[in-house]
């Protein structure tokens, strides 16, 4: 049901979306407000788009397919184009060599761009580390940023679908995140570094 649902929304979605790319390149540019309101159209829309996602993956209306995939690589993908769309400070340490996981390449990237804007708005302007690093057989992935206001309590809630202490969103960014995981056979693991910075660590096989 949530599949079909989506499918429907994501036509007159896709219709909006052209519509404002059409105005667009075709609106004059001392039309400032008026492409300013088209910019804030087609930021609802991708929004829209990550919602419908976010609940498939939450309830799994769309099973993994998953291949031997370069985990290095497809965070190195993801950081490209997610860092197109929000510039924040995101410091990579990649392992020189990982060993190939089974993943689906989409569910991955949607994974790793849930994480990556979760860090950098609990951030609030600081600095967002990632690395990765191979765990025998395994992967293993890791996040960290501060993260003021969070303390043990949170973690306890902290992939429960519409939990108030996460930021605005679908409220299931980081429950789709444990059920991608899950789908993979992947642990997930959240704790605080000595320093004190939330910490995310998600181990694929």
């Amino acid at each position: 049901m949530v599949r079909h649902v989506a499918h429907e929304l994501r036509q007159p979605l896709s219709t909006m979306e052209s519509i404002a790319y059409y105005l667009e390149i075709t609106l004059p540019h001392a039309e400032s407000r008026v492409r300013a309101q088209v910019g804030k159209l087609q930021q609802m829309v991708h929004q829209c788009n990550w919602i419908l996602a976010d609940a498939i993956h939450y309830l799994q209306a769309a099973p993994p397919r998953p291949e031997l995939l370069d985990l290095s690589e497809i965070i190195s993908e993801t950081m490209t184009e997610w860092s197109a769309e929000d510039a924040a400070q995101i410091l990579y340490e990649p392992a020189e060599e990982l060993p190939p996981v089974l993943l689906d390449a989409s569910q991955a990237q949607h994974l790793l761009c849930n994480l990556f804007t979760f860090f950098q708005q609990v951030a609030r302007g600081g600095i967002v580390a990632v690395r990765t690093w191979p765990a025998g057989e395994q992967a293993a992935f890791e996040i960290s940023a501060p993260a003021p206001g969070y303390d043990a309590e949170s973690l306890a809630t902290l992939f429960e679908p519409f939990s108030p202490h996460l930021p605005g969103g679908s409220g299931l960014a980081l429950a789709s995140v444990k059920r991608i995981a899950e789908a993979h056979g992947a642990t997930l693991e959240a704790t605080f570094t000595p320093r004190g910075d939330l910490m995310l660590r998600v181990t694929f096989r």
